[in-house]
């Protein structure tokens, strides 16, 4: 009977073993699943759902009845195309489904303008402004703070004062609204028509119109800043802007570049230069400091600042591509225009815009029509400064961009692939990237064991991901390129080549009619605006699930001959 009993007692005790170990497993399988989908939910991650649903919700009110014309009706316009243009001006890209002021209506257009405006200044920035709700909503207020200006600008320290960001907001604001009120009369009195190959008789430019002359200036001024690339005018033929190729057209040309380049430069740039102007103000007029500032300044800010390094390389690289491209732009313009003989004849409609704006003569249908619209040298020539310019990630243009020359579209890729400069309005790879490229190739052949840049030594990790950056780059647009051609078998490998460096550098030109891109092309372009957006390493920060690996022992170091 005892035996019996110890046997019993035995097989009780063995069962309770055995279901220990399994509740130990779950546990650990709970702890991983947990650990895993912690990880996920990560802060970059959080701020791709957060852009992911905002520009759903843009999608959404674009598709509504009041948001579209009866001409977007015709051509249907579905949610895709909504989806594609959402995500567009979002990302400050500008790329399109069909213009902006024939598919949209007034309010259509003032969505798009909201979504320009918050994808510029930066989603979380603007929540930031608005108010705390969303910041105890989603994050814990330490984490908010430290993640906006390295989530959307690329350097922590942009958002880490309330301050730093009211000041950017301010200069924003007054530079838009000084903008504004000097395109609102041009446009009120001038008929730009005269400045069209082939007039329209409403171009869009609000003519006589106080309150869309009004309209008008203000979404240019807002795209123009945020390198959005959107207009609202009808002049498409002859480039987005080519209403004002010449005559007064080219002071709102140059008011455009003056609002895309500082939008460009990078809003850490932008500071640096705000607080060394203060300081100068406050050394030799006090008086002019107390109006402007209202306020004293601090003992640190007491001190003369110190132009970051950061701020150094993004001018200089700015100067660099500045430079270079506007060197290789009129050196093939021009050496392409040279082949033209001066017989109007060989004006067809491949002709270069060079020749049709030269000589005013185009070819309809195949039909050689004198417009008696003839541009001097010195338009044209501002002509290719001001597109070069745009082509960095503002997205205007002034001529018929499928009218260029094939190496001139290629050079103009390149420059989109390139961008602007990180905590910007642009997208691309970024001029920084570009610079540590340079600075390490450069510095590599001459022997150093180092790789510095004004006096200070570049780290290792950021010209890893310098290289990985670029890297990645050329991959996503030679994926997109070949998806492109490979369901739009009627578009050259060139131009989708151009559409696709045009969406990674969130630029929105075109060598083609843009409703003659396929709607599967746009499952490869939206992703590639976002991440333009974001930028490679941010993109890449989004999928790193929070999970280090770190080895108790160092591994031996190897080296061997790449290349």
């Amino acid at each position: 009977m005892k035996f019996k009993k110890k046997k019993v007692v035995k097989k009780s005790f063995n069962k309770l073993a055995s279901k220990s170990k399994a509740q130990k497993n779950w546990l650990k399988f709970k702890e991983n699943f947990k650990s895993y989908f912690t990880g996920l939910w990560n802060t970059q991650f959080k701020i791709l759902i957060a852009y992911l649903g905002f520009v759903l919700l843009g999608a959404i009110l674009l598709i509504l009845p009041p948001a579209t014309t009866d001409v977007a009706v015709l051509n249907n316009f579905n949610f895709l195309d909504a989806l594609f243009s959402s995500t567009s001006a979002f990302s400050n890209t500008g790329l399109i489904v069909g213009r902006t002021s024939e598919f949209f209506t007034l309010y259509g257009q003032i969505v798009i303008y909201f979504l320009i405006q918050i994808g510029g200044f930066g989603l979380l920035s603007t929540f930031f402004l608005l108010g705390q709700a969303f910041n105890k909503i989603f994050f814990k207020g330490k984490e908010f703070r430290s993640i906006l200006g390295h989530a959307e600008r690329g350097q922590t320290k942009i958002s880490s004062s309330f301050r730093i960001l009211i000041v950017i907001f301010f200069i924003i604001f007054v530079f838009q609204l000084i903008a504004t009120f000097t395109l609102w009369p041009i446009f009120y009195l001038v008929d730009f028509n005269e400045n069209l190959l082939i007039p329209i008789p409403d171009n869009g430019v609000g003519f006589g119109d106080l309150s869309k002359s009004f309209w008008n200036s203000l979404f240019l001024v807002g795209s123009s800043i945020n390198n959005a690339g959107f207009d609202l005018f009808s002049g498409a033929s002859d480039g987005s802007l080519g209403t004002f190729f010449g005559g007064i057209g080219i002071i709102v040309q140059i008011i455009t570049f003056i609002l895309f380049f500082f939008g460009g430069i990078g809003y850490m740039v932008i500071f640096d230069i705000w607080r060394t102007s203060i300081f100068f103000i406050y050394k030799h007029n006090k008086k002019l400091y107390s109006i402007l500032v209202n306020a004293k300044l601090s003992e640190e800010e007491s001190l003369k600042p110190k132009i970051s390094v950061y701020t150094k390389i993004s001018l200089y690289g700015n100067l660099i591509i500045i430079v270079s491209s506007l060197i290789f732009s009129y050196a093939i313009i021009w050496i392409s225009f040279e082949n033209f003989d001066g017989n109007i004849s060989n004006v067809n409609d491949n002709a270069s815009w060079v020749q049709q704006k030269l000589t005013g003569i185009i070819s309809i249908d195949g039909v050689l029509v004198d417009t008696g619209k003839k541009f001097s040298t010195s338009e044209v020539n501002f002509a290719i400064f001001f597109n070069t310019m745009s082509t960095r990630s503002a997205g205007f243009s002034t001529f018929n961009m499928g009218n260029m020359a094939e190496s001139t579209k290629a050079l103009f890729s390149m420059l989109m692939m390139i961008g602007t400069s990180p905590s910007s309005t642009g997208g691309g790879i970024r001029v920084t990237t570009l610079v540590v490229l340079i600075a390490t190739i450069s510095q590599k052949i001459r022997g150093y064991e180092y790789i510095t840049f004004s006096k200070k030594k570049i780290a290792s990790k950021t010209k890893i991901s310098a290289a990985i950056t670029l890297i990645l780059a050329i991959s996503l647009i030679l994926i997109s390129t070949f998806w492109i051609t490979l369901f739009d078998s009627n578009i050259a490998f060139v131009d989708a080549l151009f559409i696709s460096s045009s969406a990674f550098g969130t630029t929105g030109l075109s060598t083609i009619n843009p409703e003659a891109i396929n709607g599967i092309s746009f499952f490869v372009l939206i992703p590639i605006m976002i991440i333009g957006q974001l930028g490679i390493t941010n993109s890449l920060e989004t999928f790193n699930f929070g999970r280090h690996k770190y080895t108790k022992n160092e591994p031996e170091v190897i080296e061997f001959k790449v290349g």
